[in-house]
């Protein structure tokens, strides 16, 4: 089988019709199909969720890095100032 006969593969997406009707009006809005803002509105998640994996790893080494740097918030009330 030839990469380009997989290319496309289709199959039934149901949509709550509330949902559907606003995802047409937006394809018509923007000049698509609304074919292909469903499959630009699937890609924009999938980048989405991978930036996201990103993003957290990133924030949790900054915390890492921000816990074992910053010195933890004193109380003023325990003031060796006497």
């Amino acid at each position: 089988m030839t990469q380009g006969s997989k290319r496309h593969q289709s199959f039934p997406l149901r949509l709550p019709p509330k949902i559907r009707q606003q995802a047409s009006d937006l394809a018509d809005r923007e000049g698509l199909s609304l074919n292909h803002f469903i499959g630009l509105a699937v890609a924009e998640k999938i980048n989405r969720l991978y930036q996201g994996q990103i993003w957290t790893s990133t924030k949790q080494l900054a915390h890492l890095v921000s816990s074992v740097l910053l010195p933890k918030s004193t109380d003023v009330t325990d003031s060796t100032d006497d």
